[in-house]
């Protein structure tokens, strides 16, 4: 893209997002969602380290941080589609969305300053999160670099959701129907790895595990990156990027 494309794409971005960002941080939902998983996440953290035999770096990795962060990863399926319900739908119930669309702003600018709003109130509500290991670093851990790996993680499956919950927000013309097709999109994901089980095929099999997001968090909790993840990850983001801008090309 060349630099005459993209100053207005990033000029049209930084409007966009400002004011989505204003937006949301001045309505108490966000807080409360931010309270409600950290509250729940703490919770997990305190049982699963109860658990624990004994504290080492293995058995902290093994028995609380790797399924602490699984279950933040599955509790995102459900927050995700809230964060994102009211992307598109909001502006289509105000009328406002056709405007968005007669202003001089492109397509991409719109999506991905909507995108990048998701993701803030998606950094804000679970970065708390991991602040709660570092607690563990008077008691002899300190594999810390695990953290990062499961951030990494977190975030990069937390923004395919967001990618899946901006389309269905796009297509939607109200909240629940938003909730309700971005809930059936993610959850297809989890339901193709779940019927990989059952199938005798090890080539099939392994396709089928590769296209779901459930055998993506597995090396990032227990602080291994791979080029296997990091290309699914792209991929998936730049698909659903893709769909989602030429849908709001359609809906001129």
């Amino acid at each position: 893209m060349s630099l005459k494309k993209t100053i207005p794409l990033l000029r049209g971005i930084s409007i966009v997002y400002k004011k989505e960002v204003v937006e949301s941080f001045s309505s108490p939902i966000i807080y409360i969602f931010a309270a409600i998983s950290n509250f729940i996440m703490s919770a997990i953290f305190y049982n699963n380290l109860q658990m624990a035999p004994q504290l080492t770096n293995k058995t902290v990795v093994d028995f609380v941080i790797a399924p602490t962060f699984s279950a933040l990863n599955f509790i995102l399926l459900f927050f995700a589609p809230m964060i994102t319900m009211g992307a598109f739908v909001k502006e289509k119930r105000e009328n406002t969305f056709s405007l968005l669309k007669l202003s001089n702003l492109s397509d991409e600018s719109i999506f991905f300053a909507k995108y990048l709003s998701a993701l803030t109130k998606l950094v804000f509500i679970t970065l708390p999160i991991f602040i709660i290991p570092l607690f563990l670093a008077p008691k002899g851990f300190d594999d810390f670099a695990i953290l990062f790996t499961n951030m990494i993680g977190i975030y990069g499956l937390g923004m395919c959701y967001l990618a899946i919950g901006l389309n269905a927000s796009l297509l939607s013309r109200s909240y629940i129907a938003s909730i309700v097709l971005s809930f059936g999109a993610l959850f297809s994901f989890l339901i193709v790895y779940a019927s990989s089980n059952v199938i005798q095929n090890e080539m099939v099999q392994a396709i089928m595990r590769y296209f779901s997001f459930s055998s993506h968090i597995f090396y990032f909790s227990r602080g291994a990156i791979t080029s296997f993840d990091l290309l699914y990850l792209a991929s998936f983001i730049g698909f659903f990027s893709f769909v989602g801008i030429r849908n709001m090309g359609v809906r001129k």
